[in-house]
């Protein structure tokens, strides 16, 4: 098994602390060894979730439950404090505001980031839940959500867990809905970016369809001609 660096360490420690203050009679100084031996990094240890924790390293429930929120914990700080400090004016931007966003995901879930005519974010809005392998795209709610932002322009994104970079037909389609009510209320889809394994994937730039279709909906303004094409 590959050795830890020492901030992964300190991370197993810190997990170590945490085992011995929720249950200082129960033994669990060992659950960040037991967490090691199943998992290796502490990201694969917190992203395994309540029952891969539970399953794989016999922890009691308590503390495997404390763990296992971790993530969504880390998740929900992020998205408070990204909102309004920073601004999308490329893909690689959009990247690192998303890739914090999926910590510990599974499944299928979209996001709509919305900037003002600056490219500042103001809002990072959760778009409904999927499965392992579909978030579905409701046009109504995305809408709806774009318009009470008061944004200018707008960032689709949802993750493959299984790591798939293509977009699929369904990815397409309803990208394609939503391009098309967002031109007709004057609002700019930047973009559809799909995350796997930790890569930002453009469905603007994709392929020649996709880029026709973008082309014909909304066009990259002056501020994003940096953006994949």
């Amino acid at each position: 098994m590959k050795p830890l660096t020492d901030k992964e360490a300190r991370l197993y420690r810190a997990m170590e602390r945490a085992a011995l203050a929720l249950n200082p009679k129960r033994g669990t100084a060992d659950s960040a060894k037991a967490m090691y031996e199943a998992f290796g990094l502490p990201s694969a240890s917190l992203e395994a979730g309540l029952l891969g924790i539970s399953r794989m390293c016999k922890l009691p429930s308590a503390l495997a439950l404390s763990y296992s929120v971790i993530p969504a914990v880390a998740r929900h700080i992020f998205q408070e404090k990204a909102a309004g400090v920073h601004r999308i004016l490329n893909i690689e931007d959009a990247r690192t505001i998303l890739t914090p966003l999926y910590i510990g995901t599974h499944y299928e879930c979209g996001y709509l980031l919305c900037m003002d005519a600056g490219g500042k974010l103001l809002r990072l809005q959760p778009l409904r839940m999927g499965t392992v392998d579909e978030a579905p795209l409701y046009t109504r709610i995305t809408i709806e959500y774009a318009i009470e932002s008061g944004g200018r322009y707008f960032i689709l994104a949802h993750n493959h867990p299984a790591g798939t970079k293509e977009p699929s037909n369904a990815d397409i389609s309803s990208t394609q809905l939503v391009l098309d009510a967002m031109h007709r209320l004057d609002m700019v889809l930047i973009d559809h970016v799909i995350m796997a394994e930790g890569q930002a994937v453009s469905m603007r730039g994709y392929d020649r369809r996709s880029a026709q279709m973008w082309d014909r909906y909304a066009p990259l303004p002056q501020k994003y001609q940096n953006w994949p094409d």
